[in-house]
């Protein structure tokens, strides 16, 4: 069975990298997967409309910016129950190979 793998992306203020970057994560080739997209309270629309674009993926709307470790961190206190094997912090402006996490996992096991 593979590993599973959460990642998560953080935006704030930034559709468009991170649109991008969804884009790229619905195209990759690893079953057991999650990913969330975790808002830090961009204010301008984008977490809205991210949600609306993406309904596959968890979506996650902080009340308050937390900046880049804080963002992460309070996602990762919300998901830490859902016991994954591992999780993989993404930037935004990433565009990632549709085999990045079949690798990542074959390496890192």
């Amino acid at each position: 069975m593979l590993p599973k793998i959460l990642t998560i992306i953080l935006n704030y203020k930034n559709y468009e990298d991170t649109k991008e970057c969804l884009e790229s994560l619905l195209l990759v080739n690893y079953s057991n997967l999650k990913v969330a997209v975790v808002d830090n309270c961009s204010g301008d629309g984008s977490a809205d409309k991210l949600a609306q674009e993406f309904p596959s993926f968890d979506h996650l709307s902080l009340t308050e910016n937390y900046g880049f470790s804080g963002g992460n961190n309070r996602a990762i206190e919300k998901y830490l129950q859902d016991d994954f094997d591992y999780l993989f912090l993404l930037n935004n402006d990433t565009k990632v190979d549709k085999d990045i996490f079949a690798k990542f996992s074959q390496a890192i096991e």
